[in-house]
């Protein structure tokens, strides 16, 4: 369904953004799963997910997402939070997006900070070198 059918179910405004994010939680089938989708727009109520594989989600699903921010020099920054799925929408069919569904989700933790150092590009070609 297009994404305007549900805009006058909305209470907030939604923002466009485009933040890749690590998914983990308790499939449908109780097993734990790790999936990687894209967080594409986010509003005072919560924040749409876009995933491939919605076999592992289900309503008032808790989650924990691990959210990629922009990398800066040699730092990549996350956002760590826990999530409720609140509703799952399939999305019209593309190219890219095929089978993909929106999986709208609300915070249900405090959101933390994670930052790791990159490894620089010439410990990579040293380790290449050794093999």
């Amino acid at each position: 369904m297009p994404d305007n059918d549900f805009s006058e179910l909305r209470t907030f405004d939604r923002q466009p953004i485009d933040f890749e994010v690590e998914v983990s939680g308790l499939s449908q089938a109780c097993e734990p799963f790790c999936d990687r989708g894209v967080l594409r727009d986010i509003s005072g109520g919560g924040v749409g997910l876009v995933t491939h594989n919605p076999g592992h989600y289900k309503c008032d699903q808790k989650l924990k997402l691990n959210i990629k921010l922009p990398s800066v020099d040699k730092m990549d920054a996350f956002m760590l939070c826990e999530v409720t799925v609140e509703w799952i929408r399939p999305i019209e069919s593309s190219d890219s997006e095929t089978d993909a569904v929106l999986i709208g989700v609300s915070l249900s933790s405090q959101m933390s900070f994670e930052s790791r150092q990159r490894p620089s590009e010439n410990s990579e070609s040293s380790l290449e070198a050794d093999e």
